[in-house]
């Protein structure tokens, strides 16, 4: 597989549903659609879902993710509208709080307010899965997990496994919160600390806790994304492309071409030459 997050979580969850050929994600502070993307790896095998961000990365998302419902808000407690402080400096940490950590401010750069939509995670689920089960959930709110957590149905609405940010910025000091009380009284399970997040399980997919017992390693075959490398091996290809066309003009023009007259062919090779040299120079 190709793991598109920096941790490493969406291995973690291949390993969960790697028999789901077809699924379904809520991914709350979605961000974008690929880089550092909990769901891109599943969105790319056929799965969709719902992704929530506030900020400018939604565009990226609409127009990358056509399947997936793209919502441009914040989720926290309330319904409306709220100020979302947008960092310059690090997007990833733009929040809904105003007060932030030292190190969050010291890296934060510019900060902008915004205006922006807010809703719960119960009014998008209602509206948008209803019907819908729902495989994995994600939150990462720089803050407002607490209050995501505590509003949420979680006996209408129960994603097997839930992936929730969990420790101090720019650390990996896993706090303590009162959402892990939430979900404990709501039949779920704690199952994993990556180093950053908390894995918890449903009752109902218990059976799903074993895929935790080991952390990422090389059995899980996977490679990371990396857009340059990536693009390398596209431009490979065109190449190899290229080059098997002109090889099979070359050939055709040989055998066209009569024992005696090798002009052809001869035009053919130097032809073949000239783009293969110009081909490595674009290497």
């Amino acid at each position: 597989m190709m793991s598109f997050t920096p941790n490493f979580e969406d291995v973690l969850l291949e390993r969960c549903f790697r028999n789901v050929p077809v699924g379904f994600y809520v991914d709350i502070g979605a961000h974008h659609p690929t880089n550092a993307s909990i769901t891109r790896w599943f969105y790319d095998r056929g799965w969709s879902g719902i992704n929530v961000e506030p900020g400018d990365g939604i565009e990226a998302l609409r127009a990358d993710r056509p399947r997936d419902i793209n919502l441009e808000a914040a989720v926290a407690d309330f319904e409306g509208q709220t100020t979302f402080y947008v960092h310059s400096g690090n997007t990833g940490t733009s929040t809904l709080s105003q007060s932030v950590p030292t190190i969050v401010a010291e890296k934060a750069g510019e900060i902008q307010a915004v205006t922006v939509e807010v809703t719960t995670l119960p009014a998008i689920l209602d509206r948008y899965a209803q019907e819908k089960h729902i495989h994995f959930l994600k939150i990462d709110a720089e803050g407002a997990e607490d209050a995501i957590v505590r509003t949420a149905d979680w006996s209408r609405h129960r994603p097997e496994v839930v992936v929730i940010e969990s420790t101090e910025p720019y650390t990996n000091i896993r706090r303590k919160e009162p959402w892990q009380d939430v979900l404990k009284e709501n039949h779920y399970k704690f199952a994993y600390f990556d180093g950053v997040n908390d894995f918890w399980i449903s009752s109902e997919s218990d059976y799903l806790t074993k895929e935790f017992n080991v952390p990422v390693n090389v059995l899980d075959f996977f490679c990371s994304y990396d857009p340059e490398v990536v693009s390398l091996r596209a431009m490979v290809a065109e190449r190899e492309a290229l080059l098997a066309a002109v090889n099979a003009a070359k050939n055709a023009a040989t055998v066209a071409a009569p024992a005696a007259e090798v002009t052809p062919a001869n035009a053919a090779e130097n032809i073949g030459r000239r783009l293969w040299k110009a081909l490595c120079s674009k290497l």
